[in-house]
């Protein structure tokens, strides 16, 4: 299959919170810049937080509704391993609650092109709730 365009990772990077600035090694003369006009094919390898599957679930019909050659993978295997399995180069797009740290976001990623960096989008807001059962307390204040 083809790699996908550059443009087409731009649409698809709103999918989760990391993926490469650049994961092209080249481009042939059949490559669509534009990723409203193109005709993508591929598989798209994600993973990650599990509380963000329900979204990515939307996001994904969303995307493959406009691109019905492309299919999109997502793997709720929680934040954790999605960092991991991004930064080996098993996912190229991955959901986390933790932002990666300056540190880390200047290594390399295995599924990014060389020179290319990380990009990371604040895309999913994800509710915490928190319970409690204390012997006389009605109310609790945070």
């Amino acid at each position: 299959m083809k790699k996908l365009s550059l443009a087409t990772t731009g649409v698809v990077i709103a999918l989760s919170l990391a993926a490469c600035a650049a994961n092209e090694t080249g481009a042939d003369s059949t490559t669509q810049t534009s990723a409203s006009s193109a005709t993508l094919t591929g598989v798209i390898d994600a993973g990650g937080s599990s509380a963000q599957t329900a979204a990515q679930e939307a996001w994904r019909a969303g995307f493959s509704a406009t691109n019905p050659g492309v299919t999109v993978n997502y793997d709720p295997t929680g934040s954790g391993t999605g960092r991991q399995n991004f930064a080996s180069g098993g996912y190229v797009l991955a959901g986390t609650d933790a932002a990666f740290s300056p540190d880390e976001a200047t290594g390399s990623f295995a599924a990014c092109a060389p020179g290319s960096t990380l990009v990371e989008i604040p895309a999913y807001i994800s509710a915490i709730a928190i319970g409690f059962n204390l012997d006389g307390v009605s109310s609790l204040k945070l």
